[in-house]
């Protein structure tokens, strides 16, 4: 949804869904006990963090 948001060109909204969508992310990663898996999961999600880095960077480029 906050990729939609985004080229729709509303950056706020994007701004919140992907927050969201990284909140749901660390708390599923703090329930998994194993480091290892944690690692994995994590590796499987970085395109989240990724998105969060380039809309922060796209807003900020853009005031």
């Amino acid at each position: 949804m906050a990729r939609a948001e985004r080229d729709t060109g509303k950056q706020a909204a994007a701004l919140k869904s992907v927050e969201d969508a990284l909140s749901l992310i660390e708390e599923v990663r703090a329930r998994v006990t194993s480091k290892q898996l944690r690692a994995s999961y994590l590796a499987t999600r970085q395109d989240a963090y990724q998105f969060h880095i380039d809309l922060l960077m796209r807003m900020h480029s853009r005031s």
